[in-house]
């Protein structure tokens, strides 16, 4: 059963796997002169849609169905980054925080990877316990 919490763990899992690919792509242009680096944001257009879905209703199944509406509506905004610096060669790629974004990027995933298991998991109990 698909609730909004895992709805929205989903896009999560695929928008972070768009920003693990972003990243990469970062990296592997840090050498190309003028070479704009990219940033990507979701986190925003996530807790308005958490939001949302809190004020949608009184029921935990009525924010739950529409939490799990506001998930597929969810995009990521993918821009040159304002905070970068360039360099001589015009490339703006910064070794050091790409990296960092990666590896922070890898443990949200990862740490999203493990609510939905552990999700299952109870939904897998209740079925199993339920009819005892």
């Amino acid at each position: 059963m698909i609730d909004g919490t895992t709805a929205i763990l989903e896009r999560v899992l695929d928008i972070r796997m768009q920003k693990h690919a972003l990243h990469v792509s970062n990296i592997a242009n840090s050498n190309v002169p003028d070479f704009k680096s990219k940033t990507l944001d979701f986190e925003s257009r996530m807790k308005d849609a958490i939001a949302f879905a809190e004020n949608s209703g009184n029921t935990e199944r009525s924010q739950s169905q529409a939490l799990e509406n506001q998930a597929k509506n969810i995009t990521a905004d993918v821009y040159e980054d304002p905070l970068a610096v360039m360099k001589g060669d015009g490339n703006s790629v910064n070794m050091d925080k790409e990296q960092t974004e990666l590896a922070k990027n890898t443990i949200a995933y990862e740490g999203a990877i493990q609510l939905i298991n552990k999700k299952m998991a109870l939904q897998k109990y209740v079925l199993a316990e339920g009819g005892k």
